[in-house]
């Protein structure tokens, strides 16, 4: 979260209690979840299967498993959120 401190341009991001990424006005989100461990529901795909632009950093859903880290263009996304696509990467419904 380092990175929304002290960027006026950034939207209000906050973590709730239950580990839940509150955005202002977008998509609240799990972080630090172990991606494994969520999996074994059977309710999302493999690690093995996603692409490789979703990232899980020490094997946990993070910020990066959504948007790049780097990019010129604040939040944007590592795939399409049209259709789902993004989240059917990684939910399986």
């Amino acid at each position: 979260m380092v990175c929304h401190e002290g960027n006026g341009d950034a939207p209000r991001i906050n973590i709730d209690v239950n580990g839940v990424i509150r955005h202002s006005g977008g998509t609240n989100h799990p972080v630090g979840v172990d991606y494994k461990k969520a999996g074994r529901s059977g309710v999302y795909k493999a690690a093995s299967q996603l692409n490789q632009v979703i990232k899980l950093p020490q094997g946990k859903v993070s910020c990066v498993s959504c948007h790049f880290g780097y990019s010129k263009k604040h939040g944007e996304l590592v795939m399409p959120r049209d259709d789902f696509v993004l989240c059917l990467e990684c939910h399986d419904l």
